[in-house]
Protein backbone atom coordinates (compact mmCIF):
# COMPACT_ATOMS: atom_id res chain seq x y z
CA UNK A 1 0.00 0.00 0.00
CA UNK A 2 1.57 3.38 -1.03
CA UNK A 3 2.58 5.74 2.31
CA UNK A 4 -0.17 8.44 1.48
CA UNK A 5 -2.76 5.39 1.52
CA UNK A 6 -1.33 3.89 4.88
CA UNK A 7 -1.39 7.14 6.40
CA UNK A 8 -5.44 7.77 5.26
CA UNK A 9 -6.07 4.19 7.10
CA UNK A 10 -4.30 5.17 10.23
CA UNK A 11 -5.90 8.16 10.88
CA UNK A 12 -9.71 6.63 10.00
CA UNK A 13 -8.49 3.88 12.22
CA UNK A 14 -7.26 6.66 15.05
CA UNK A 15 -10.52 8.15 14.47
CA UNK A 16 -12.90 4.92 15.03
CA UNK A 17 -10.96 3.81 17.84
CA UNK A 18 -11.85 7.40 19.71
CA UNK A 19 -14.98 7.63 19.08
CA UNK A 20 -15.09 3.86 20.34
CA UNK A 21 -13.65 5.07 23.13
CA UNK A 22 -15.81 8.00 23.96
CA UNK A 23 -19.07 5.80 23.56
CA UNK A 24 -17.21 3.41 26.11
CA UNK A 25 -16.37 6.29 28.41
CA UNK A 26 -20.25 7.87 28.48
CA UNK A 27 -21.67 4.44 29.30
CA UNK A 28 -18.94 4.28 31.99
CA UNK A 29 -20.57 7.11 33.37
CA UNK A 30 -23.88 6.38 32.50
CA UNK A 31 -23.58 3.34 34.75
CA UNK A 32 -22.14 5.32 37.45
CA UNK A 33 -24.57 7.37 37.66
CA UNK A 34 -27.33 4.69 37.80
CA UNK A 35 -25.34 3.71 41.14
CA UNK A 36 -25.49 6.37 42.51
CA UNK A 37 -29.27 6.71 42.14
CA UNK A 38 -29.49 3.36 44.27
CA UNK A 39 -27.53 4.09 46.73
CA UNK A 40 -29.66 7.55 47.11
CA UNK A 41 -32.65 5.30 47.45
CA UNK A 42 -31.02 2.84 49.76
CA UNK A 43 -30.28 6.12 52.07
CA UNK A 44 -33.46 7.48 51.78
CA UNK A 45 -34.36 3.61 53.03
CA UNK A 46 -31.83 3.98 56.02
CA UNK A 47 -32.89 7.41 57.00
CA UNK A 48 -36.29 6.81 57.25
CA UNK A 49 -35.47 3.81 59.65
CA UNK A 50 -33.42 5.60 61.60
CA UNK A 51 -35.72 8.26 61.82
CA UNK A 52 -38.61 4.96 63.03
CA UNK A 53 -36.41 4.20 65.32
CA UNK A 54 -35.64 7.41 67.10
CA UNK A 55 -39.38 8.02 67.48
CA UNK A 56 -39.77 4.20 69.00
CA UNK A 57 -37.01 5.21 71.45
CA UNK A 58 -38.96 8.48 72.41
CA UNK A 59 -41.85 6.55 73.06
CA UNK A 60 -40.03 3.98 74.76
CA UNK A 61 -38.42 6.27 77.51
CA UNK A 62 -41.06 9.21 77.50
CA UNK A 63 -44.98 9.96 77.55
CA UNK A 64 -47.42 12.22 75.93
CA UNK A 65 -46.13 15.69 75.77
CA UNK A 66 -42.19 14.84 75.84
CA UNK A 67 -42.35 12.28 72.70
CA UNK A 68 -43.72 15.08 71.29
CA UNK A 69 -41.44 18.20 71.64
CA UNK A 70 -38.63 15.23 71.40
CA UNK A 71 -39.67 14.10 68.17
CA UNK A 72 -40.13 17.89 66.96
CA UNK A 73 -36.62 18.73 68.23
CA UNK A 74 -35.23 15.77 66.46
CA UNK A 75 -36.97 16.36 62.95
CA UNK A 76 -35.99 20.44 63.33
CA UNK A 77 -32.28 19.10 63.88
CA UNK A 78 -32.66 16.66 60.98
CA UNK A 79 -34.00 19.47 58.31
CA UNK A 80 -31.85 21.94 59.39
CA UNK A 81 -28.49 19.27 58.94
CA UNK A 82 -30.26 18.38 55.70
CA UNK A 83 -30.44 22.01 54.37
CA UNK A 84 -26.91 22.29 55.53
CA UNK A 85 -25.64 19.05 52.69
CA UNK A 86 -28.20 20.30 50.17
CA UNK A 87 -26.16 23.71 50.39
CA UNK A 88 -22.98 22.01 50.23
CA UNK A 89 -24.56 19.95 47.07
CA UNK A 90 -25.77 22.65 45.25
CA UNK A 91 -22.25 23.85 44.61
CA UNK A 92 -21.39 20.36 43.57
CA UNK A 93 -24.17 20.33 41.03
CA UNK A 94 -23.20 23.77 39.35
CA UNK A 95 -19.77 22.19 38.59
CA UNK A 96 -20.83 18.92 37.56
CA UNK A 97 -23.61 20.78 34.91
CA UNK A 98 -21.31 22.77 33.80
CA UNK A 99 -18.66 19.61 32.95
CA UNK A 100 -22.01 17.93 31.73
CA UNK A 101 -22.10 20.78 28.80
CA UNK A 102 -18.62 20.67 28.11
CA UNK A 103 -18.23 17.04 28.14
CA UNK A 104 -20.90 16.70 25.70
CA UNK A 105 -20.50 19.76 23.62
CA UNK A 106 -17.62 17.50 21.94
CA UNK A 107 -19.82 15.16 20.54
Amino acid sequence: MPGRHLIAVTALLVYFNTGTREKGVFKDLEMQIELHKMRADEQRERVHEIDNKMLQKFKNRSCGEVTEILNERWTTQCIYNENISNKRWKKNDRWLQHYKKRLYSHL
